[in-house]
Parts: structure tokens; sequence; C-alpha cells
């Protein structure tokens, strides 16, 4: 099931369930309980989240208790998505024969979570035209209550546009190499002494900007938006996708 697909079926079950939302900031636990869901608990556990059902069928969800508040949001309506997908219908039939593996399950959860927490036509009125911004990005971030990860993730989804999102975060007066968002494989980018200066004068609104970055040992020229975050910065840098596993950046 390619990203297309994948968005539009989680889109599918949750109108079909009457629980798509128009705006962000639906309540997980109201609609849990709606769901048929007894409760949702903290819990001290390996893995972030669980559904489970006891033998009188009460169903229930189990938190991971040490998660960060945003990763905890994500992964309550994550588990919520597993409960819409073990309920009766159409659609759900249809991904059960089709699906292969259980990560095709795991990656529609996400995607249904995405669509509960940051509604799809929400986001598109963030992003009018054929571009995305750091504006729209941390809006995002901000009114779903969720991380940036999964706020660059979904706008991804939404809008079909190539960006790469880059946090920068000064730890003990230096600034650690650039973290790529969703994507483990950071270590090839490292900042020049000009991105530097730039990083410590960023502002909290997003600011346009040309940053320079060290490349595969090669310095390049960025157009970028840069803008001052709780840990450091964050840098956008539109049309530019990062790809690490071939090792080498491709701009589109």
């Amino acid at each position: 099931m390619n990203e297309r697909d994948r968005l539009g079926t989680a889109e599918q079950i949750c109108t079909t369930a009457g629980v798509l939302p128009a705006h962000p900031g639906v309540d997980l636990e109201q609609l849990a309980k709606q769901l048929g869901v007894k409760e949702i608990r903290l819990s001290a556990m390996g893995e972030d989240g669980r559904v489970s059902t006891d033998h009188r069928g009460d169903v229930r969800i189990q938190i991971r208790h040490d998660l960060p508040s945003e990763r905890k949001h994500f992964t309550i309506a994550h588990e919520i998505g597993h409960v819409l997908l073990s309920m009766p219908g159409e659609v759900q039939l249809r991904f059960r024969a089709a699906s292969r593996t259980r990560n095709d399950e795991e990656r529609l959860c996400d995607a249904i979570a995405g669509c509960l927490l940051m509604p799809t036509e929400w986001v598109r009125t963030l992003v009018p035209r054929e571009s995305v911004s750091l504006a729209a990005l941390l809006t995002i971030r901000q009114e779903c209550h969720v991380s940036l990860t999964a706020a660059a993730v979904r706008l991804r989804q939404v809008t079909g546009r190539t960006f790469t999102a880059i946090t920068a975060i000064r730890d003990q007066g230096f600034w650690r190499s650039p973290i790529i968002i969703g994507n483990e494989r950071s270590r090839q980018l490292n900042w020049t002494r000009s991105a530097v200066a730039l990083l410590e004068n960023a502002d909290r609104s997003p600011q346009r900007a040309v940053i320079n970055l060290m490349v595969h040992r090669t310095p390049r020229a960025f157009p970028a938006e840069v803008a001052q975050d709780k840990l450091g910065a964050i840098v956008l840098l539109d049309g530019i996708e990062f790809s690490h596993l071939a090792g080498r950046e491709s701009v589109r």
C-alpha cells in the first residue's frame, strides 16, 4: 500500500466510524469511550502502547508511562487506530485481505492517528500554495500537540511536497550535528561557521535566509527558513530532500 492509498484508507475508516474531525483538538479519551474502550491506562511497559481485551470482552488501551507528552498523545491516537481497524466494515475487510505484514497495520494506524490529530482539510488551509512553510510546520506541532517529526510526516502526506526539516540543538554552548526530521542517518550533514552564526541570531518567528551546510564534506548554500526553538533552532528547506540511503542529496 503506497502513501496515498494509506491516507485514503485511513480517512475512509474514520469517516465511516463518524470520527473524522474537521479541526484539531479531538478529545481522545472521549473518542475512545465512544468506540467502546473501557480505559486508557498508563503503564510501565517496553512498547509505546497496546490494545488488550480481557475475558469479559472489555477493551483497554495501555500507554507507556514515561513517554514525552507529544509522543504519548500520538500513541493514544495510534492505538485508537487499532481499535477502529478491529471493527467490522468493508474498508477494514479489504485492508485485512490485502495486508501482508504487521508493519502494514502499524503504518495505517499511524495514518489514522494523523487523521484524528491533524485533520487533512485543516492542514491544507495552512498550505494554500504549492509550497510548505516553517510557520505551517510549527502551527501543526503547537495546535495538534504532536512532535515535530509527526507534524513533518503529516505535512508531507497531505501536501505531497518535498522538503527537509532540520533540528539544531544547542547543548552547553555548542550546536550538535544537525538532525534531519524522520531520518536517523543525519551524520552526513555538518554545520558551517556561517550556519552557526545564522542559528545564533535566529528569531522566534520564521525568517527567510540562505544557510550553508557541509554535505559530504562539500559546502552547499540552500534557501531556507530558520526559527528559534525551545532546544535551539529549526531549519526548513522547501523542495529539497536528503536521501541518505543513496548517499547523496537530491533537489526536486
